[in-house]
């Protein structure tokens, strides 16, 4: 939060340097965003690893910060893979047969 303290209008945090976004990490992404919206700046994620990307789309960060890729500082980034069949359900959980 340095840079928002001393002026910086626009943060880029690399989040392919995190090992995992467990819950302290994503809860100090949105405390910065906070503090960044409220002296009127903006926050963007920089991500490439598909792990990364999965998390921030499952959690719907997604929707909530500006993601690019990190190399270009902007651009597409991969799609997650769509699936083409639905999970099967085990048995031990499957809705009894008539």
């Amino acid at each position: 939060m340095r840079a928002v303290e001393g002026g910086a209008t626009h943060i880029a945090i690399d989040v392919d340097e995190v090992g995992i976004l467990d819950s302290a990490v994503i809860s100090t992404l949105i405390a910065v965003l906070r503090d960044a919206r409220a002296r009127g700046a903006s926050v963007e994620l920089r991500a490439a690893r598909q792990s990364i990307l999965d998390t921030l789309r499952i959690t719907a960060l997604d929707k909530v910060f500006a993601i690019c890729a990190p190399a270009e500082g902007s651009g597409p980034l991969p799609q997650p893979a769509k699936r083409t069949r639905r999970p099967r359900l085990l048995p031990s959980i499957a809705a009894p047969r008539p």
